[in-house]
């Protein structure tokens, strides 16, 4: 297989918005996905922030409303966090995720009760959140981060991600 269909394969999303609320959750029920695994930090809320806005919690409402099981899967390690975040959202979720390894997926489809092939991916990394849905054969949806990216330990992550974003002419609307 080609280096570039290899990439595609592997790190391109099936969508791409510019945030939570451009996704269309008819169109997401329509296909079948009936589970979600959310990421935490730059997806649902900014990476720094500890209080969940009101149109974050009545977003997930609108989730749980229509019928979607949700986890909240997060690489960020904050614990207390991630565990005052998810009982915030009544929801579940983990702060030690390890995304892009199967495992972590895994683990959320048995707290989900769900199959891959129902199951929707959303996240704001292509390297974390879609490589692993994409890996274990799950509908992924790419977000544009909330916030820049301000830790050294992570620009090049960042910087690699934008780099593949243009390489694989991606944009959101997709």
């Amino acid at each position: 297989m080609e280096i570039k269909e290899t990439i595609k394969r592997y790190l391109c999303p099936k969508e791409y918005v510019e945030s939570i609320f451009g996704i269309d959750l008819d169109r997401l029920w329509q296909r079948g996905i009936r589970a979600l695994i959310i990421d935490l930090d730059d997806t649902l809320i900014p990476r720094r922030e500890y209080s969940v806005p009101v149109t974050v919690f009545t977003w997930i409402q609108r989730l749980k409303e229509k019928g979607f099981e949700i986890y909240l899967a997060s690489n960020g390690g904050r614990v207390p966090r991630v565990k005052y975040i998810v009982n915030s959202l009544q929801i579940d979720g983990n702060a030690l995720s390890f995304k892009p390894l199967p495992f972590a997926f895994r683990h959320a489809l048995r707290v989900l009760e769900a199959p891959a092939e129902r199951t929707a991916v959303i996240g704001d990394q292509l390297i974390t959140d879609v490589l692993g849905g994409n890996i274990m054969g799950m509908y992924t949806v790419l977000v544009k981060p909330l916030s820049d990216e301000t830790s050294l330990i992570r620009m090049p992550m960042r910087l690699l991600e934008e780099f593949l974003i243009r390489l694989l002419r991606l944009t959101p609307g997709i």
